[in-house]
């Protein structure tokens, strides 16, 4: 297969895969999603990533319709049926199908759980990325990663209406994130990243980042970064599941970086040979 979309026991090419309107992520966006990424039919950190969905479901009281086992074992057939094992793979629980109404169905209603599988490679970790501010006008729930992603949208059009390839949250002066990845900087031979609270999602490629900093014996501290911190920071990068560990050599139209090749390249080689040696 090309695509696929899985719901609820279903597989169907994703064109022609269907969801019911009462499903609750329809109408009220009452889910929660994680994506992963494989390679060569190895699905990189797929325990971490069924982790955090099962921790974002936790979160919002959603009672997973599979155990975390199960899920893995039926995303290791779901991708067998690709045509290629490079893959963007998304997984998403919604609370369940049932009238529209505020309460949470009665007691017995299964959450749905759906698949999308598409082709997909990694993004060049050496690309320079060109941001542009934006204020964070996102909810408080921003450490669960729910379905409900229009302010994130939202902030990401306009940073390609801009002409740049993301944008860079910020709640007054303080930031916070990019609008679907984890932000750090480097200044002065150390990391500084956003505390893991409730005004960010701290994804699977942070947590990776921070695991090869102490492995490279590079300092990190967990604190807000302050809007003005970024020009002036030898360095300030991006961290995901699909970009890993991507450079920002410019914001709001000016330079900046540069200054830390060092320690950021440490961090680059190290997060795309682990990715190629656990994807071979």
């Amino acid at each position: 297969m090309q695509t696929l979309g899985y719901y609820n026991g279903i597989v169907n090419d994703l064109d022609h895969s269907m969801v019911p309107m009462l499903d609750r992520g329809f109408y009220f966006g009452d889910g929660v999603f994680n994506v992963a990424y494989s390679r060569n039919y190895h699905i990189y950190e797929l325990k971490a990533h069924i982790e955090e969905l099962f921790r974002s479901a936790c979160a919002l009281k959603i009672e997973p319709p599979v155990s975390g086992q199960d899920l893995s074992d039926l995303l290791d057939r779901l991708i067998r049926k690709m045509d290629s094992g490079d893959l963007w793979i998304y997984m998403q629980f919604t609370r369940g199908t049932a009238i529209r109404l505020h309460p949470f169905p009665k007691t017995g209603e299964k959450a749905n759980l759906t698949v999308m599988i598409k082709p997909s490679g990694l993004q060049d970790v050496r690309k320079k990325l060109r941001c542009i501010t934006v204020e964070d006008r996102r909810h408080l729930l921003c450490d669960v990663k729910t379905l409900n992603y229009v302010a994130n949208v939202l902030a990401v059009q306009e940073a390609m209406d801009a002409g740049a390839d993301d944008c860079i949250l910020h709640r007054g002066e303080i930031v916070t994130e990019c609008a679907h990845a984890n932000l750090a900087i480097l200044k002065n031979g150390k990391v500084f990243t956003h505390p893991a609270n409730e005004y960010i999602y701290a994804g699977v490629g942070r947590a990776l980042m921070l695991k090869e900093c102490e492995k490279h014996g590079i300092p990190y501290e967990e604190r807000p970064i302050m809007l003005d911190e970024l020009f002036t920071a030898d360095e300030v990068f991006r961290v995901s599941g699909s970009s890993l560990c991507m450079r920002v050599a410019e914001i709001d139209g000016k330079p900046i970086g540069g200054k830390d090749e060092k320690n950021l390249t440490i961090l680059q080689n190290s997060l795309l040979e682990k990715f190629l040696r656990e994807t071979d």
